[in-house]
């Protein structure tokens, strides 16, 4: 996750990261990032979410599986940035969930520290 904190202007483009701030959310400190997978075409696969108390209008990105759980369907931004809204409250620092947006995304970098990651 160092590679994602070490290019923040990158991770999000700069639309995302205006609605972030307007929402009171740092964009460079998010709730969870996860990195999955280097790709073939050598960009790294990451995903997270950030939490704010509101609402929003528009889809609900979760769409509930089968077997119990979810997946998401975010909306993309750009070629290498997907985002989506649902009410959730997955490790949030929040004490209630009452109102509680998460802001799931998730995008395709390219490794920029000098060690290489396993």
């Amino acid at each position: 996750c160092n590679n994602f904190k070490a290019q923040p202007e990158t991770s999000f483009p700069k639309e995302i990261q205006d609605l972030l701030t307007a929402l009171g959310i740092n964009y460079k400190k998010a709730i969870e990032i996860s990195h999955f997978t280097k790709l073939e075409n050598g960009l790294h696969y990451y995903n997270g979410w950030f939490h704010f108390k509101g609402s929003f209008k528009g889809k609900d990105c979760t769409v509930p599986l089968p077997g119990g759980g979810y997946s998401t369907d975010m909306t993309r931004v750009t070629d290498t940035f997907n985002i989506g809204f649902h009410y959730g409250n997955s490790m949030t620092p929040f004490k209630t969930s009452v109102r509680l947006v998460q802001i799931a995304f998730d995008c395709y970098l390219p490794w920029v520290l000098t060690n290489q990651p396993l």
